[in-house]
């Protein structure tokens, strides 16, 4: 996945090379050796299947400023099939969390508007109810509940 390869490409951390590892490991365990114990084969399986699933968790948390770093890597389109793809699997939606969390604490890079709108009991009829009113509704317009996981994205890694 396309998503997935660029937050790996863009590290600097050492770690990031065992993804492409890993994935070969998965695939055919007992590349490049002889496997004595048949045991041996499902633990290389399982930790290169870890480490595929969890590893851009990892490399992702190392990012000092992600949204900085990675911003203008992706499309639209590999933003769009990376979330299509975290409602099926466990590990890019536990990412998924991850990235959208992290963003939604730097509020600054949200534009927060606050719409005040007096409560007028007695209608449009009145005219001094909406003057002197001391009680309001706010409205908070954060973006982060009602703008969805791709648009969110998206103004995170600045795609148009």
């Amino acid at each position: 996945m396309k998503f997935i390869e660029k937050l790996i490409e863009n590290t600097e951390l050492k770690e990031s090379k065992l993804y492409a590892a890993a994935q070969k490991c998965f695939a055919k365990p007992d590349t490049g050796i002889t496997i004595q114990h048949k045991g041996a084969y499902n633990v290389i399986k399982d930790c290169a299947n870890v480490t595929v699933r969890y590893l851009p968790h990892y490399i992702f948390g190392a990012y000092a400023n992600p949204f900085d770093t990675l911003k203008g890597k992706f499309t639209k389109l590999e933003i769009e099939e990376f979330v299509k793809k975290s409602r099926d699997d466990y590990a890019l939606g536990q990412l998924l969390i991850l990235i959208v969390n992290k963003f939604k604490a730097q509020p600054s890079k949200i534009e927060k508007k606050i719409e005040i709108t007096p409560k007028n009991d007695m209608g449009m009829s009145d005219p001094y109810g909406m003057y002197g009113s001391e009680e309001v509704e706010i409205e908070d317009n954060f973006g982060n509940d009602q703008m969805g996981e791709v648009e969110l994205l998206c103004l995170a890694f600045g795609v148009s």
